[in-house]
């Protein structure tokens, strides 16, 4: 059987991310992965805890750093600022530059996650990365889905996370008793090839009662790794998802940027199949064809970046594990 040609989901020009990374690290921006700020936490599944988090800061680099805890004057500061406004708060907590979260979930083509990721690296941004252990887009012969595990053990030690995308569930038709099967097949690939730390629920298609991967998201077999996102993890000031790329409201990234204050906390959800350097037709009859901001990010006539910003020359790919 011949090989299937490849799909091309590019909806973005690689350029917007680098535009993205260069006004962050124009701020001053500190990137960091969600291991970093869980800090070996299962997770931080409270925005009362990020709270919390931030108001202690503030405390250390105030006055109120001699209060005790468990004092009036305290828990006073304490309530009005989780009342009147915590976001507020956040603002005064520190000079500190914003903390940035750039999350890619593969969940096609892993070889383009892996070029971004290099990518990344040349331009001194790190990422936290999710994989599938096998595509959940069609049998191998129609889609391959192979990780360059010696390429993925050196961005590790250069800073990056790679993680376990989990789609145990999906895959198996929402049966539970595969699904756990499938789950500990899965666990083991990961953790006999890279440091895994953390995991990553798929969105997907939901079962037929409505189910989806965070429900397996519980399994005593991921006890030990921290539930980075979907379902748990750490709260952000402000947020920006390609997984809206079918709503006609997504906006330009960078007009984010623009809030971005010190002491805030942002995250990137990123799918890496849709940057790339000729955009695909399909995205022509979706709404975000009608938005001002994308149209200029391409020039319709070539499908091609309407300004292409070169990037550093990839690293080359090691063995395939």
């Amino acid at each position: 059987m011949p090989a299937p040609l490849p799909l091309n989901e590019v909806c973005f020009p690689t350029a917007l991310l680098v535009d993205v990374y260069r006004q962050l690290q124009a701020k001053g921006a500190r990137f960091a992965t969600f291991s970093d700020l869980l800090k070996g936490k299962r997770c931080s599944n409270s925005r009362q805890a990020y709270i919390s988090e931030r108001i202690e800061a503030f405390a250390q680099g105030s006055r109120l750093g001699v209060l005790p805890r468990k004092g009036l004057v305290w828990k006073l500061w304490r309530k009005l600022v989780l009342e009147r406004g915590w976001h507020a708060a956040g603002r005064w907590l520190s000079a500190q530059p914003p903390v940035v979260t750039i999350q890619h979930d593969a969940d096609r083509f892993p070889e383009m996650t892996l070029a971004l990721m290099q990518l990344e690296a040349q331009l001194g941004v790190r990422s936290s990365n999710y994989f599938f252990r096998r595509s959940s887009y069609g049998p191998p012969e129609l889609e391959r889905y192979e990780l360059d595990i010696a390429s993925l053990n050196q961005l590790e030690q250069a800073g990056f996370e790679v993680g376990y995308h989990l789609n145990a569930f999906e895959n198996t038709g929402y049966d539970h008793a595969l699904a756990d099967t499938e789950l500990g097949e899965d666990l083991s690939f990961f953790a006999s090839r890279i440091n895994l730390r953390s995991f990553v629920p798929h969105g997907g298609r939901p079962g037929p009662q409505g189910e989806n991967n965070v429900g397996l998201g519980t399994s005593a077999r991921l006890s030990h790794l921290a539930w980075a996102y979907n379902g748990n993890g750490v709260c952000f000031d402000m947020a920006w998802s390609d997984g809206d790329i079918e709503k006609s409201t997504l906006r330009d990234p960078r007009d984010m940027l623009k809030a971005a204050v010190n002491g805030s906390r942002l995250h990137f959800l990123l799918h890496p199949q849709y940057y790339g350097e000729t955009l695909s037709p399909i995205w022509l009859t979706r709404p975000i064809a009608a938005e001002p901001w994308w149209q200029a990010l391409w020039n319709l006539e070539t499908m091609k970046p309407r300004t292409a910003t070169p990037g550093p020359t990839p690293l080359k790919h090691g063995t395939t594990g």
